[in-house]
């Protein structure tokens, strides 16, 4: 089962997707896709591990989620935090074209079809967009990710404010 949970920047998402997570699991999988880039990274990450409840069962995985889908064992919850990072990585850093990740995401989703898996990402498509190509490639790219994801997903949240807002499944509007 699939559950999409996306957001503006600290609207609350990775919050609600760690209570979500530990409602469903007394051991859930957190796929932590951050890399130590920079010193407020470094900090922010440092920050969301001190944070995180102990009982989940951390994996530092950057760009290889799908090592942890495979390896986990049916039935597991996974919380994949998140999404636009991932992507940025695997844009950038590992230099993979929009096939293939369109490709892996479908991985994504089928995996999701034996375990709980929980996406969380950022809306970033709400303003306008600077005038590099780079960007606008990253932003359409990742538009067409969520939207694949609410198409497959059997809930969809929107985080504003601490506030969740089901757009599919529980308590759609």
């Amino acid at each position: 089962m699939l559950t999409f949970i996306c957001g503006g920047a600290r609207s609350g998402k990775s919050a609600f997707a760690e209570q979500e997570a530990l409602r469903e699991s007394s051991s859930p999988v957190y796929a932590a896709t951050s890399p130590h880039t920079d010193e407020e990274m470094s900090a922010r990450i440092n920050k969301h591990q001190r944070e995180r409840d102990d009982r989940f069962q951390t994996v530092e995985c950057g760009t290889d989620v799908e090592a942890v889908l495979q390896s986990a064992p049916p039935d597991t919850v996974i919380l994949i935090d998140c999404l636009t990072v991932w992507l940025s990585g695997r844009m950038f850093s590992d230099g993979v074209g929009a096939a293939v990740i369109h490709e892996e995401m479908d991985r994504w989703i089928e995996a999701s079809r034996t375990r709980r898996v929980l996406i969380v990402s950022n809306d970033i498509n709400e303003g306008v967009l600077p005038d590099v190509p780079e960007v606008y490639d990253y932003v359409e790219l990742l538009c067409g990710l969520h939207r694949k994801l609410v198409q497959a997903a059997e809930t969809v949240v929107q985080m504003t404010a601490g506030q969740p807002y089901y757009w599919k499944g529980e308590d759609a509007l």
